[in-house]
């Protein structure tokens, strides 16, 4: 009969419908959002985020027998009953129907996602920098503090006692690889530890790449540490924003260390770009140029006015503009104009869109800031997120509370009810459940408060997730894809 939507099924299903629907089945529909498109229609479960994409007659017909037994609804002469068992649980699953007034997912069921479970511990294991952005959250330059080689210890014990069996540690900047020496002394602790307790563990380097060599890379690479650099774009670009204080190109560099990396590690070098009025235009061709060069992901961020940031807030990008990128990028993938490079921004919104447990802590709320991860200032005071540095979420000091402590103070226990609290912009959003009601640290960093949304994220959010819905409603390709760069089995965290 009608096509639903062409995307895997949920693979977490925490109230799972068991068997078949039987013949006494109640089914009754949701309250959804409803968008029609010539003869099909998308429906969007606003408080799960779950979605499909049927035909107009279809969605009739669920109208004209919802809270009618499944018995009586194969009656219905325009419905095709070959296959109309495994249509309703489809539906089902997605978040459209319920099932005798009972939903596949209930918002209550993600209350997993207030608790502690740290997976990702971020070491600001410097505040200088050789660099001058113009951009830079934290205003970086040589004169800044280093972190105490104590402090990240404790932080790693601390970490690894009540991590969920693996942690990430990043070890950020400023720019981290002028404090080498201090991070093997770290990683190498830090390896030997999780060992102990027989604990996964993966170390990386945020970078801006201009200190990479052959001698560092292979330092970092013996200790199994992997690299991502962040670039702005092709040099023109790159050259608008990431320079040296006397305003010279970072651009020859940056590419040079990007060439060692691809020589020295069987996994290429992750990007980073910020995106700023100067890129936003040009990220398709961007895109492509990385993947030429070897560049095996990218990830986009986008610019918001903190630090060095605030006094060049014009450096905001049209939320038009980046929309139009991004369809272009999709538009290229489709096309596999774009394969060979992952495109983690737009991958991590999708399979948040195909996944219903919520994989990604950028995308759900509360976010993960806190509860998934957290960040060490170079002083040994703890934030919930490495962008929410602000006093106003200090959370303690790692010589005086442990993490889980840290996660019981009151700015974070406030952080958390965020995601509980009424946000104007997405409170009648259908896409709320899927985007996370934006970034926590943008809206913090555009409007001085948490309770609101940041207006160019917002607009982007919702007009990117719309346009994937249909999308991958008629795209194989994008979806596959998307599967290809994000195995779902590996990134699989079980809602309990």
């Amino acid at each position: 009969m009608s096509d639903v939507v062409r995307v895997p099924e949920p693979t977490v299903r925490v109230n799972n419908l068991k068997g078949y629907i039987t013949k006494d089945s109640i089914l009754t529909l949701n309250d959804l959002h409803s968008i029609p498109n010539g003869p099909k229609i998308l429906l969007v479960n606003k408080k799960i985020g779950g979605w499909a994409v049927i035909t107009k007659d279809a969605h009739e017909m669920l109208l004209r027998n919802d809270g009618r037994k499944f018995s009586e609804i194969v009656t219905d002469e325009n419905l095709n009953t070959i296959g109309a068992n495994g249509f309703f649980v489809s539906l089902y699953n997605r978040g459209i129907l319920s099932v005798n007034h009972e939903m596949i997912v209930r918002e209550e069921d993600y209350s997993v996602f207030h608790e502690y479970r740290l997976s990702l511990l971020i070491l600001k294991i410097t505040n200088k920098c050789n660099l001058e952005c113009t951009y830079c959250y934290s205003s970086s330059n040589m004169d800044d503090n280093s972190m105490n080689i104590a402090d990240a210890k404790k932080a790693i014990d601390d970490a690894l006692n009540k991590c969920m069996g693996r942690l990430i540690i990043i070890f950020h900047g400023g720019e981290p690889l002028l404090e080498l020496e201090n991070i093997y002394a770290i990683s190498d602790y830090a390896m030997v530890l999780a060992k102990e307790r027989k604990i996964g563990i993966e170390l990386r380097i945020q970078s801006n790449g201009t200190m990479v060599n052959e001698d560092v890379a292979n330092q970092l690479f013996e200790r199994g540490i992997n690299i991502g650099v962040s670039l702005d774009g092709y040099k023109e670009l790159n050259d608008l924003t990431r320079i040296f204080p006397d305003g010279s190109s970072t651009y020859g560099q940056v590419m040079n260390a990007i060439k060692i990396i691809n020589d020295k590690y069987s996994r290429p070098p992750g990007t980073l770009i910020t995106i700023t009025k100067h890129n936003v235009k040009h990220l398709p061709d961007i895109v492509r140029r990385f993947e030429k060069e070897g560049i095996r992901t990218v990830k986009f961020s986008l610019f918001f006015p903190d630090g060095r940031g605030n006094s060049n807030a014009d450096l905001e990008p049209d939320p038009e503009e980046l929309l139009t990128s991004y369809k272009e990028i999709i538009s290229d993938i489709e096309n596999k104009r774009i394969w060979e490079i992952g495109v983690e921004t737009l991958l991590e919104i999708m399979m948040n869109m195909i996944m219903a447990d919520r994989l990604y802590p950028c995308y759900r709320y509360p976010c993960g800031a806190g509860t998934n991860f957290m960040s060490i200032d170079v002083n040994g005071d703890v934030y919930p997120c490495d962008c929410l540095n602000d006093e106003r979420f200090k959370l303690g000091n790692i010589q005086e509370r442990t993490l889980e402590n840290c996660y019981s103070s009151e700015p974070m226990q406030s952080l958390l009810r965020r995601g509980d609290e009424s946000l104007e912009e997405c409170d009648e959003c259908p896409y709320q459940a899927i985007c996370g009601r934006g970034c926590p640290s943008k809206a913090y960093w555009a409007n001085n408060t948490l309770g609101t949304a940041y207006a160019c994220e917002c607009t982007v959010n919702r007009g990117i997730i719309e346009h994937l819905m249909w999308r991958l409603a008629e795209s194989p390709t994008l979806l596959e894809y998307t599967l290809k760069w994000k195995n779902a089995a590996k990134f699989l965290m079980k809602v309990q």
